[in-house]
């Protein structure tokens, strides 16, 4: 049962896009709401700039989210928060072991 698939119908931009998702996960309710984004913005878009075309509506459209992706992935880039604490890590073994040595002799 893992590889059935079944084939949704989603509509965009008053086009309507056969879409196969896999059953039993989380797919059908995303691509159902990415869908719903994708027609907010679009309507969003129409309603900001009236008598564009509507390949001006999908790029800006595109545009957004493209530009909210690049955000979120910089925004959730942990690795120089990562390599600062693997520095003070290191910093603080070499005091602890500095600071355990001393008092042997």
């Amino acid at each position: 049962m893992d590889d059935i698939e079944r084939v949704i119908e989603l509509m965009i931009a008053d086009l309507q896009i056969p879409l196969k998702i896999q059953l039993g996960g989380q797919e059908e309710q995303f691509a159902r709401e990415a869908a719903k984004l994708t027609n907010g913005y679009l309507n969003m878009y129409r309603d900001l700039f009236p008598g564009l075309t509507e390949k001006h509506y999908l790029a800006m459209s595109a545009f957004h989210f493209c530009y909210r992706y690049i955000e979120l992935r910089d925004k959730n880039d942990t690795q120089p928060y990562i390599s600062r604490l693997e520095k003070i890590k290191e910093s603080l073994d070499a005091c602890l072991d500095g600071e355990g040595t001393e008092g042997r002799d």
